[in-house]
């Protein structure tokens, strides 16, 4: 629920799929301790003008490799992008 949509993806029925689907849109995705996402959070709006959103947490793993919630509803995410 909290994944950065852009325009041309939230003109689609499922915006999040595309946005994670699609080879268009480029954000940095990477991931910090739990501490450090809180600091990092909140200093951020001072250090860069650019947006920071924190989008999920790694847990323990299961059968798939990437579950997705939204609106407090976990399903497997076995969708792959564009290869050439």
């Amino acid at each position: 629920d909290r994944l950065p949509v852009s325009p041309a993806a939230s003109k689609y029925p499922d915006p999040g799929i595309h946005a994670l689907t699609d080879g268009e849109d480029f954000e940095l995705l990477f991931t910090v301790s739990p501490e450090d996402s809180r600091k990092l959070l909140e200093l951020w709006p001072g250090f860069s003008q650019i947006p920071l959103t924190a989008i999920g947490e790694i847990t323990k793993p299961r059968a798939a490799e990437i579950y997705l919630k939204r609106n407090d509803t976990e399903s497997e995410f076995d969708q792959t992008g564009f290869e050439h």
